[in-house]
């Protein structure tokens, strides 16, 4: 589908998104396995969201829901008890975060915790159903008090560029519908995901504020949550299948159709056989699914020392070749972590760049990592370490994937 000219109108327009969730073999075969059952009803497999004049339907999972922006109300509908709640759009987050409220135990544990949050725009571009779009780069880095309780969440987001606006005018709406509702903008999805966490939401807005994301919709967006302290952790022990380099869990969102049909107005609106329920009825049909806890891995009840991070490969020593000569294609990098600050570089606010040299071999893991310009001995072994969870589409020569060596640079900076 090509958009051959200005709209100079709102128009209708229909949005659909694929989704798909992984559990990385960084826990045991059978605790994947458990996971993966248990999270095959709770997330669903596609998205879709209209918009038409102001208002927004939009279904995903359980739940579907209407933003009508001229009266500043959302609804949320159950198609299976065909209940319904209407509630003001701006008290709408508030209620949310009242029903997801943590019990005080639970939230002492995360007062124990350092967050930490690091923002960029690559500079990337690409086209996306005929919109381009700009690559944006959120890692969200949480420090327990051991290796095995802190995890790296890396979301790669791909938005409209601002020219495609005013190209695109429906897209200024269904930014607004994707923020009322939580659902495609990438600020409320940072913030409904770790918002409870000590510090979290202050950081995470200086994050959207700078990459000036607010509002706007993703068009295609990849989230990576890495554990490799736990992972390290569980194959010291024994523990069968475990790749600590893995990601714990790895969440896609793809765009998979773009359109400009005239819509019914019958589709933002309450159907006919629909009663009124109270709002806190319907969320508990989106809350995580309980039973989760009972797959997550058990650790032996005396705490084992644990590395600050996974093992490094052993260095490659087969053949390296270099990217664009003789025919060696470049590899592809598939996953894509952002290195954390540390606490004393925070603290000594120190910012600017490291930049390394790595060999990807024809797996496409990252071996042989050597520091080529130094910024600070700690963010140096942070980029070191982040370096080594990378993954790549490996490189090709005359269609056999080869060994090639990279140089691989980081900006690390305050916000």
């Amino acid at each position: 589908m090509a958009l051959l000219a200005p709209q100079a109108v709102w128009a209708d327009l229909v949005v659909r998104y694929k989704l798909d969730f992984q559990v990385g073999p960084i826990l045991p075969p059978a605790i994947v396995d458990a996971v993966r059952q248990q999270v095959a009803g709770a997330i669903p497999t596609e998205m879709a969201m209209r918009v038409k004049g102001g208002r927004c339907a939009s279904s995903v999972g359980p739940l579907n829901t209407i933003i009508d922006g001229g009266k500043g109300e959302i609804t949320l509908l159950n198609p299976k008890t065909k209940q319904f709640a209407t509630t003001p759009t701006a008290s709408y987050a508030d209620k949310i975060a009242s029903s997801t409220l943590l019990p005080p135990a639970a939230q002492q544990m995360l007062a124990n915790l350092k967050v930490d949050v690091q923002s960029s725009k690559t500079g990337q571009t690409g086209s996306i159903n005929d919109i381009l779009a700009e690559e944006t780069l959120i890692t969200l880095t949480i420090e327990g008090p051991d290796a095995t309780t802190s995890l790296r969440v890396d979301m790669d987001d791909w938005l409209p560029a601002p020219s495609e606006f005013d190209r695109v005018p429906a897209l200024k709406e269904l930014g607004s519908c994707a923020m009322a509702a939580g659902m495609t903008d990438p600020s409320a999805m940072l913030d409904k995901l770790f918002g409870q966490l000590p510090g979290a939401s202050a950081k995470l807005s200086e994050a959207v504020k700078a990459l000036s994301i607010k509002g706007s919709a993703v068009l295609k967006m990849q989230i990576a949550a890495h554990a490799p302290g736990l992972g390290a952790l569980l194959q010291s022990q024994g523990a069968p299948g475990v790749d600590p380099n893995a990601p714990l869990v790895l969440m896609q969102m793809n765009l998979a159709e773009l359109s400009f049909n005239p819509l019914p107005d019958t589709l933002f609106q309450v159907p006919d056989g629909y009663q009124e329920a109270p709002l806190e009825d319907l969320l508990k049909t989106v809350a995580p699914a309980a039973g989760l806890a009972q797959a997550q891995p058990r650790l032996p009840a005396q705490p084992l020392a644990s590395p600050a991070s996974p093992p490094p490969l052993p260095d490659y020593t087969g053949p390296i070749y270099h990217v664009n000569v003789d025919g060696v294609s470049a590899p592809v990098p598939t996953v894509q972590p952002q290195p954390g600050y540390t606490e004393e570089a925070r603290q000594a606010k120190i910012q600017g760049v490291v930049r390394l040299t790595c060999v990807v071999d024809p797996d496409g893991n990252v071996r042989n990592v050597k520091v080529l310009q130094s910024l600070d001995p700690g963010l140096d072994q942070r980029a070191v370490e982040t370096l080594r969870r990378w993954r790549f589409k490996p490189a090709t020569k005359n269609g056999n994937p080869v060994a090639v060596d990279l140089q691989i640079q980081f900006q690390l900076r305050l916000l």
